[in-house]
């Protein structure tokens, strides 16, 4: 075989053997045209205003949050997700303890002296979720409207804080006299805005949300109501929130070198 019949056959099978590598870089590097499978984890915080029996109980509250979510080809996501909310906004402290304050609306503590006494709202929700993407705004086909779906339990109480435990009467097991601790089922439903960055560095959703809790009371006795604590509740939470996700995503063909 001849020097330039040599160098031909090398240059076919050259280029038999790159064409596969230039269709692959191609493929690979369109995530912007493609969908992706991968999980994130997520941080998030938010403000949420109470409806329904909640209302009555506590005023606005900040949230925060994390979650774990798997997203498929078809931008079908399924996910668990735990919120913190709490604050110190509670509206019926003069109604349970009334019959603890002095005359001058002070509790009093071991020395007779005015105690240093706080009250919070402190909840949790933990739900699973599914939900999808539809990719008809954001930069890339793993962005998007995101609907997801929830179900899960909810609790919260009256949070009892009493520095040094000076008031007697309020410290312990005797703040459970007063806690009006309260759970049960919980449904959410969830409209916002996910965006995955084609650079992966800037990856965020934003939203609003709603919780729906069917709860029931779970103290057998509060010593204000002189009886159980056992009442059935619709309790309604809502609001906003921005989260920031981190993908755990294959990583990519990013160079390539033609000689």
């Amino acid at each position: 075989m001849g020097f330039y019949k040599k160098i031909a056959c090398f240059l076919a099978v050259a280029l038999m053997l790159t064409n596969p590598l230039f269709s692959q870089k191609t493929e690979e590097i369109s995530s912007q045209d493609t969908t992706e499978q991968f999980f994130f984890i997520s941080v998030s915080y938010g403000g949420q205003l109470p409806g329904a029996d909640l209302a009555e109980r506590f005023g606005p509250n900040s949230c925060l949050g994390s979650q774990v979510t798997f997203k498929a080809h078809t931008g079908l996501t399924l996910g668990l997700e735990w919120s913190f909310f709490f604050s110190k906004n509670v509206n019926n402290v003069p109604e349970i303890f009334d019959g603890l304050y002095n005359s001058d609306g002070y509790f009093l503590n071991s020395f007779g002296e005015p105690g240093l006494v706080a009250f919070f709202e402190r909840g949790h929700i933990v739900t699973g979720n599914i939900g999808k993407i539809f990719p008809i705004i954001g930069p890339n086909q793993n962005s998007g409207l995101h609907l997801k779906f929830g179900a899960g339990f909810m609790r919260h109480r009256i949070r009892i804080d009493n520095d040094f435990q000076a008031v007697p009467y309020l410290s312990g097991d005797y703040r459970k006299l007063y806690d009006r601790l309260t759970s049960g089922f919980v449904m959410s439903q969830f409209i916002g805005y996910t965006h995955f960055s084609t650079s992966r560095l800037f990856n965020f959703y934003a939203g609003f949300e709603i919780f729906e809790g069917f709860t029931r009371g779970r103290r057998d006795w509060q010593a204000d109501l002189f009886g159980p604590y056992t009442e059935s509740r619709f309790e309604i939470l809502y609001g906003v929130k921005v989260g920031w996700m981190i993908p755990f995503r294959r990583r990519k063909v990013a160079d390539f070198y033609v000689f």
